[in-house]
């Protein structure tokens, strides 16, 4: 049978529809804290406040092609649900609720890089990024001066207490560095969601300062969140980057200038982080108590290599633990499977991108895909729904610019 043609006033409509989702999804909705309606559940996003509707729109402009361009990103989706409920079947857990929360992040997932692959050209993504990235700015200007008690009256709704009340301060209750939590409410994730709109913004031979300056922003709030894994991933996309793009060794040593005087503008300030990175790493606290989470896992996953432990969040509660690593949480929870998927997910974002890396979709999914990868060694970028969002959309994008190139 072939395809289903419909309507020319259905699409229409359903075009009109999507274009105000598009906008929502990527404006309000990188803005917007989670919503938490008991506190015994995890908070809830916008997008996923929507997902009923564009699960609607979805069946109703049912469009065969995009599911079967999709097909390797929705099979690997569809057998780590699988493997979660396993896993949540292997330990008893099927009365615990909150554990099919993972399954829900996968579904949510699937669903908004279907909606965003069939219908992202509807709305102008770039005006849309900027008008989103003046706002991120001055959200995170607002918090890092705290003016008018902004802290107290509107970061609390996206922090914990502690790190509203303790920004700026160390563990004696003196000034340091000031790590931007910004809306995602954690300075890495914070990093890592404007090391999007860097990648976004990534200078191109012939530019001008005018255009540049949206990259320009984007590296100073890289910067001022003051995360090392940041600085990691955006040396790695900076290097990459400038390879991919050609851009001449001026553009380059252009581009370390303004970064150079990013860090002597937050030193000025009072705000350097880099001291940090001095002397025996070993030595830091942060470090020491990853590596004794990340032993303690290990040992428990050599104990249920095959499946894990399922989401299992209230252990961590208890033991006030942070995996801080996405590739031993996923192991930790789904086993070996599940960490290997993954993997497996990252990995074949950044395998298919890397093909088309000349093309600016490409670039997006390819840059945002390493950065993933790279901060995931300390972080846990896609367990947040703010970034598991922006990775939705790098990844809709791609799809959806490949579709109009092949002239689906």
């Amino acid at each position: 049978m072939g395809e289903i043609i419909l309507p020319v006033s259905t699409t229409k409509r359903s075009e009109t529809l999507a274009r105000w989702l598009c906008i929502v999804l990527m404006c309000p909705a990188l803005l917007l804290p989670h919503l938490r309606f008991a506190e015994s559940m995890p908070g809830v996003h916008l997008s996923e406040l929507l997902l009923p509707v564009i699960g609607i729109l979805l069946l109703l402009d049912f469009r065969k092609n995009v599911w079967r361009n999709l097909r390797v990103v929705l099979f690997i989706q569809g057998f780590l649900a699988v493997v979660m409920l396993l896993s949540i079947a292997v330990n008893h857990r099927f009365g615990v609720y909150r554990d099919y929360f993972e399954i829900f992040k996968v579904l949510k997932y699937s669903m908004l890089v279907i909606f965003f692959t069939q219908f992202l050209h509807v709305v102008n993504v770039d005006r849309i990024l900027k008008a989103t990235m003046v706002l991120l700015l001055v959200f995170n200007v607002l918090h890092y001066t705290d003016l008018f008690g902004f802290n107290d009256l509107v970061v609390s709704y996206y922090g914990s207490e502690q790190q509203v009340y303790t920004f700026g301060l160390n563990s004696l209750g003196q000034p340091d560095t000031k790590r931007i939590i910004g809306t995602v409410g954690n300075p890495n994730n914070n990093a890592i969601l404007f090391l999007f709109f860097a990648i976004w913004f990534f200078p191109i031979a012939g530019q001008t300062m005018k255009q540049k300056l949206w990259y320009y922003m984007s590296l100073l709030a890289v910067i001022a969140c003051q995360s090392r894994t940041g600085f990691i991933a955006l040396g790695i996309v900076f290097t990459v980057g400038n390879i991919i793009r050609g851009n001449a060794l001026k553009s380059w040593l252009l581009d370390l200038v303004v970064i150079a005087l990013i860090f002597a503008f937050l030193f000025l300030l009072g705000n350097v982080y880099l001291s940090s990175l001095a002397g025996n790493m070993m030595k830091q606290n942060s470090v020491r108590g990853r590596l004794e989470t990340w032993h303690l896992l290990g040992n428990m996953i050599a104990e249920k290599p095959l499946l894990g432990y399922a989401p299992s969040k209230e252990y961590f509660e208890a033991n006030a633990l942070y995996a801080e690593n996405e590739y031993i949480l996923y192991t930790w929870r789904f086993g070996m499977v599940g960490g290997l998927l993954y993997s497996i997910w990252v990995g074949y974002s950044f395998i298919k991108s890397y093909v088309q890396r000349m093309t600016h979709s490409g670039f997006v999914l390819l840059s945002f895909s390493t950065v993933v990868g790279v901060t995931a060694l300390t972080n846990c970028p896609l367990s947040d729904g703010f970034l598991l969002l922006m990775f939705a959309i790098a990844t809709g994008y791609f799809y959806n610019r490949s579709n109009l190139a092949n002239g689906l």
